[in-house]
C-alpha cells in the first residue's frame, strides 16, 4: 500500500475529514477490487480504506473499477485521482493525475490538479506542473493566479509579477490579483504601488482579511499609526481570506461523499445563501450521524434562518443535550427564544453560555441586543461594555453599546460608539442614520442630509436611508427633495410603511402649497390602515391629515377619533394623546394641519 500524505492540496480542501469505524473487511474490500485479475502494467493505486465511511470506500472502489476497465483512459484516472485527493490519498492521487498526464498530455486539467495538490508538501514540484498547466491553457486565469502565487512564495518576484499582470489583463477587476501585485511591489520597495493595489483590491472586495492586514503593515512602515490601528481592527474583525473562484477545480468536490464532505457542502451552500440545499446535505450527514450535537446544530440553525423555527429549536435542543456546554447551540436556542416571545427562556440559555464562559462575546453581545429591545438599556449596558473590552474591533458591538448609551439616557457615550462603529466600519447603516440623526436633532440639517447622502450610496436598495434621507431634507424644508427621497425608496421597497407613511403625510401636511398632494396622501394613507386592520394610530393620524388637505373634515375628525380612542389606553403616550386631541379640534374648525 501507498503510504497517505495528510498535505492539504489547496484552500479549496483546507478541512480535515475525520475517520470513523464502519467496520469494513479489508478482505472484502481487496475481493471487489478484483486486484490478483489487473491487466499487465502498472495497476491503479490503491490505499487503506480501512475506517473509512462505507460511502467512500465505495467511491473510491467503483472509480478504480473504471480505470481497471479503461486502462488508457485519461478521464477515468483523473477521476480516480479526484476521488483520491478529495478524501485526502494525495500521494495515490498523484499517481493518478500523472498518468492521466501521459496518457492526454494536451489536457491542462491534469497538471493542474496535480500541482495545486501538491503546493504544500512539494512546492517546487508544484511550480512546475502549474507552469505546464499555463502553457498548455494561457487564459484560464485561477491556474495563472495560483503559479504566480507559488513564485512569489517561493522568492521569483519577477517572475510571479509578470503572471499577475497577465493575469489583471485577464480580469482587471480580481482583487486576488491587485492583492498579489501589493505584495511584489513591497518586496521591491515600491509602496507607491503596493498602496495603490491594495486600495484598489479593497475596493473590490472589502471583506478580505488580508487586504486589510496588509495595509496595516504598510500604514504603519510610513509611521502613519492611526491608520495601521483602524486597518488592523478592520482585519481583526473578518474571517479569514476567501478562496481563488477556480469552476475547473471546484469540480473535484463532486467526489466528496460521505458525512463529513455532506457537511463541506452544506457550508458551501449556506455561505452561498442556498439554504434549503445547505439544509438538505445536513439532514443527509444528520441521517448517518443522528447523535452528533454538531450535526443537530446545523440543521437547527439552517432550519432557523429558513424560519421553521420549531422545528429549529428541537434540533437545537437535542444538540444541547448531546453536548451541555455546547455555547453556539444554546446561544442560537436563546436568539429563537427571543424571536418567538419566549424572553425568559431566551434569557436562561444565555446566563448558562456566560456561566460557563464569562467572555463568549456572542452571548454577551445577545443578551445585551436582547435587553437592549426589551427597553433594559442599563442592564444592557454592562453586558456590552464588556463585549467590547474583549473584542474592541467589533464594529456592530460598538454600535449596540451606542444604542444601549442612547436608550439609557446617556447621549455623550452614544455619539462615541457610533463614531468607534463608523471607524471600524465606515458604511455601517445603522450608525450612518445614527450620526445623521443626532446631527438634525442638533439643528445640522445640512450635515445630516449629507450623511444620509453616505448612507444611499453605501445602501442603495436600503429603505431606512432613503427614509432618514427624506427626513433630512423636511427638516430644511427642503419638500420637493423630500419627496422625491420618499418616492426614490418607494420604487426600492414598495412595501415599506415607513417611507409610505412619510410621503402621505408630506403630502397632506407641507407648509408649501407646491409639495401638497391631498388625494394621493389619502390613497397612500388608506392603504397603510387597510394593512393595519384600522389599528395603528400613526397611521390613523396621517389619513385624518390627508382627508383634512381635500376639505373632507368630518372624515378627518373621524379617524383622528379613532386614534386617541386607542392611544388613549396607552399611559406611555400621553404626549402624543395630546397632539392628537389638539388635531382633531383643528379639523373640527374646518382647519387642514400644516407641519414644518
Amino acid at each position: 500500500m501507498a503510504t497517505r500524505i495528510a498535505a492539504r492540496s489547496s484552500r479549496s480542501f483546507r478541512v480535515p475529514l475525520r475517520r470513523i469505524v464502519i467496520g469494513v473487511p479489508l478482505l472484502i474490500v481487496l475481493a471487489r477490487c478484483n486486484r490478483q485479475d489487473l491487466p499487465a502494467g502498472n495497476p491503479p493505486p490503491f490505499p487503506d480504506v480501512s475506517g473509512l465511511e462505507s460511502a467512500v470506500v465505495d467511491r473510491i472502489i467503483d472509480r478504480r473499477n473504471a480505470v481497471v476497465n479503461e486502462l488508457r483512459s485519461a478521464a477515468a484516472w483523473g477521476r480516480l485521482g479526484a476521488a483520491l485527493e478529495v478524501h485526502e490519498f494525495v500521494a495515490e492521487a498523484i499517481i493518478c493525475y500523472d498518468r492521466a498526464a501521459e496518457l492526454a498530455p494536451d489536457d491542462f486539467r491534469w497538471p493542474y490538479f496535480a500541482g495545486c495538490a501538491l503546493l504544500q508538501s512539494d512546492p517546487g514540484r508544484a511550480t512546475d506542473l502549474l507552469q505546464r498547466a499555463v502553457r498548455l491553457n494561457p487564459t484560464y486565469l485561477p491556474a495563472r493566479i495560483r503559479l504566480a502565487d507559488a513564485l512569489l512564495s517561493a522568492g521569483q518576484v519577477i517572475d510571479a509579477d509578470r503572471h499577475y499582470r497577465e493575469s489583471l489583463r485577464l480580469d482587471p477587476n480580481n482583487a486576488h490579483v491587485h492583492l498579489g501585485l501589493s505584495r511584489s511591489a513591497l518586496i521591491n520597495r515600491d509602496i507607491a504601488a503596493c498602496l495603490a493595489h491594495l486600495r484598489e483590491a479593497e475596493r473590490l472586495d472589502p471583506n478580505d482579511r488580508e487586504v486589510h492586514t496588509l495595509l496595516a503593515a504598510v500604514h504603519r512602515q510610513r509611521g502613519e499609526e492611526s491608520a495601521a490601528a483602524i486597518a488592523e481592527a478592520r482585519a481583526a474583525a473578518l474571517p479569514p481570506g476567501g478562496s481563488i473562484h477556480d469552476p475547473v477545480r471546484d469540480e473535484l468536490t463532486k467526489e466528496g461523499v460521505g458525512s463529513e464532505w455532506q457537511l463541506r457542502r452544506g457550508g458551501a451552500y449556506a455561505a452561498a445563501a442556498d439554504h434549503e440545499k445547505a439544509l438538505l446535505e445536513y439532514r443527509q450527514a444528520l441521517a448517518v450521524k443522528p447523535d452528533s450535537a454538531i450535526h443537530q446544530f446545523l440543521v437547527g440553525t439552517e432550519l432557523a434562518v429558513l424560519g421553521r423555527d420549531d422545528e429549529a429549536i428541537k434540533h437545537l435542543q437535542r444538540a444541547v443535550e448531546l453536548r451541555t456546554a455546547y455555547s453556539q447551540a444554546r446561544h442560537h436556542l436563546a436568539l429563537l427564544f427571543a424571536k418567538i416571545g419566549r424572553a425568559q427562556d431566551a434569557y436562561t440559555q444565555w446566563e448558562l453560555v456566560l456561566a460557563d464562559e464569562p467572555g463568549n462575546v456572542e452571548a454577551l453581545v445577545g443578551l445585551g441586543t436582547f435587553l437592549v429591545r426589551r427597553g433594559r438599556f442599563t442592564n444592557a449596558v454592562g453586558y456590552l461594555e464588556r463585549a467590547v473590552q474583549l473584542k474592541p474591533a467589533d464594529a456592530e458591538t460598538h454600535y449596540q453599546l451606542a444604542s444601549a448609551h442612547a436608550g439609557a439616557g446617556n447621549a455623550a457615550a452614544a455619539e462615541l460608539e457610533i463614531e468607534r462603529t463608523l471607524e471600524l466600519a465606515p458604511t455601517h447603516i445603522g450608525a450612518l442614520t445614527h450620526r445623521g440623526l443626532i446631527q438634525l436633532r442638533a439643528g445640522n440639517a445640512t450635515e445630516a442630509i449629507a450623511t444620509f447622502q453616505q448612507a444611499v450610496r453605501f445602501h442603495p436598495t436600503d429603505a431606512a436611508a432613503f427614509n432618514y434621507l427624506g427626513m433630512g431634507y423636511a427638516a430644511a424644508r427642503r419638500c420637493t427633495e423630500a419627496a422625491t427621497a420618499f418616492r426614490d425608496g418607494l420604487e426600492k421597497q414598495a412595501e415599506d410603511v415607513d417611507l409610505t407613511n412619510n410621503l402621505a403625510w408630506l403630502l397632506a401636511t407641507s407648509q408649501r402649497p407646491e409639495c401638497r398632494d391631498g388625494e394621493t396622501a389619502v390613497r397612500l394613507a388608506q392603504r397603510l390602515c387597510e394593512k393595519t386592520m384600522y389599528q395603528s394610530p400613526r397611521f390613523l393620524d396621517t389619513l385624518a391629515a390627508a382627508y383634512a388637505e381635500t376639505g373632507r373634515f368630518d372624515k378627518a375628525m373621524s379617524y383622528a377619533e379613532q386614534a386617541i380612542v386607542i392611544v388613549e389606553q396607552d399611559s406611555a403616550q400621553r404626549g402624543y394623546l395630546n397632539e392628537l386631541q389638539s388635531r382633531r379640534e383643528l379639523y373640527r374648525a374646518r382647519k387642514p394641519l400644516r407641519h414644518d
